[in-house]
């Protein structure tokens, strides 16, 4: 009879405890947040608030709070494919922060700071985005928005310049090479010039031998860059010819910039000899030629030395 009695409780038990819903995990709260991301820049680390919390951010208040990630590490917090429709996020700080396929469906995006941050591919119907700053933000393949409306967000954000800036960073090393070359042909003409003539003081025959070795680097780098070999020895995987330019390459690269260093040097204290003897505002107007030379070796091996360094041969 006891274990009748038994049995009935424990089934009545267990139809209670299967009857009741389980309860779904809430979304972490503000402070929670918060104090995570404090944790992190305290402990210098990257913040990931996807693995600490998961992706469930809906309907919850995070007003001003600071997503952005630690100071210094050069990348910010992930919360690609975080969830935070319905969520109050005015006033919160998401720069350069990654939102790839974010869901912002009917959230608040009111004062928020939104510069460089990466919407790529998010869900942003119903979102209001008063005051918000979008300096460089990323919105392609964004979802949910009306083509005027995209084209409004694009304008703010003026992406195209900061994508500009971007290609124009990555051309101008090897830009640079060709437009210093269009410069140097005549330098090296006058160069020649002074070095034959009986005339010219030693401080321009010296700026003369200068300019024709700064012409060594200038030679070395425009035969890599015509041969299209990259710097980086990964890109030129492939090809045997681009291989072997990028092996004399970093072979000579140390002795180049060891020269170009010695002639940005010598060319400084040349000028300086040249302008000790030359006080007089009429004697530098008579030599003006002179003066002209001295000022355009100095920008050439200055020139040099900073392609060099941009030209840096990379593993």
């Amino acid at each position: 009879m006891a274990r009748l009695m038994l049995l009935i409780l424990l089934s009545f038990w267990f139809s209670v405890a299967v009857s009741q819903p389980i309860s779904a995990a809430q979304p972490p709260s503000k402070e929670q947040v918060t104090d995570y991301l404090n944790q992190c820049r305290d402990r210098n680390l990257v913040p990931d608030l996807i693995t600490q919390f998961g992706t469930d951010f809906r309907n919850t208040n995070y007003r001003g709070v600071d997503f952005r990630g630690t100071p210094g590490l050069g990348r910010g917090s992930n919360l690609s494919h975080a969830d935070f429709s319905g969520s109050d996020l005015a006033g919160a700080v998401f720069a350069a922060v990654r939102l790839e396929a974010a869901n912002f469906i009917g959230a608040d995006l009111s004062d928020t700071d939104l510069r460089e941050a990466w919407f790529v591919g998010a869900s942003l119907s119903n979102c209001s985005f008063d005051q918000a700053r979008l300096q460089f933000a990323n919105f392609d393949d964004v979802r949910g928005l009306t083509p005027d409306q995209f084209s409004h967000l694009q304008s703010r954000s003026q992406r195209w310049q900061r994508v500009i800036a971007e290609q124009f960073t990555k051309l101008l090393p090897r830009m640079l090479p060709w437009l210093h070359t269009m410069a140097v042909c005549p330098l090296l003409v006058m160069a020649w010039t002074r070095l034959n003539s009986p005339v010219a003081p030693r401080t321009e025959k010296s700026a003369a031998v200068l300019n024709i070795l700064n012409g060594l680097p200038q030679s070395l780098m425009l035969w890599l860059l015509f041969n299209d070999t990259a710097t980086t020895v990964q890109l030129n995987a492939g090809s045997e010819s681009a291989m072997d330019v990028w092996s004399t390459w970093v072979a000579w690269w140390p002795m180049l910039l060891y020269v170009t260093i010695l002639t940005c040097c010598l060319s400084l204290l040349n000028i300086c000899v040249f302008l000790a003897f030359r006080w007089s505002w009429s004697r530098l107007q008579a030599d003006r030629g002179a003066l002209l030379h001295q000022s355009m070796t100095v920008c050439s091996s200055m020139a040099t030395f900073c392609e060099l360094v941009a030209l840096a041969p990379t593993a």
